[in-house]
């Protein structure tokens, strides 16, 4: 008998059959990305370099098919991949009130 399958490995293949799979790496960084945290503080976190980093949130960003962090932030937490407890959620909103007013109004053009 296998042992049980826990939520995170299911909900990474339901991620998987609609989107390109993301690495290891990049799964350590979403959170962060959501978070709010630059690319330095990602960095920093995860101990490898700045360059590395942007490699990954570029391929992150491609794998979604946004074109910037915020719009990558909203696409994670309304997909449910990332998942973010409301004092972070207010604290993030807060801080990217301007980007997410904006990236609505585009929405809105549309």
């Amino acid at each position: 008998m296998s042992p049980p399958t826990s939520d995170a490995v299911l909900l990474t293949q339901l991620i998987s059959h609609f989107y390109e799979p993301f690495s290891v790496t990049e799964l350590k960084v979403l959170p962060l990305m959501v978070r709010g945290d630059s690319n330095q503080e990602i960095a920093d976190e995860l101990m490898c370099g700045i360059l590395t980093i942007k490699t990954h949130v570029s391929n992150i960003l491609s794998k979604l098919n946004v074109p910037s962090r915020a719009r990558a932030v909203y696409k994670l937490l309304a997909l449910g991949i990332v998942v973010i407890d409301a004092k972070d959620q207010a604290r993030i909103v807060a801080e990217r009130r301007a980007e997410v007013e904006e990236m609505l109004s585009e929405d809105d053009r549309r």
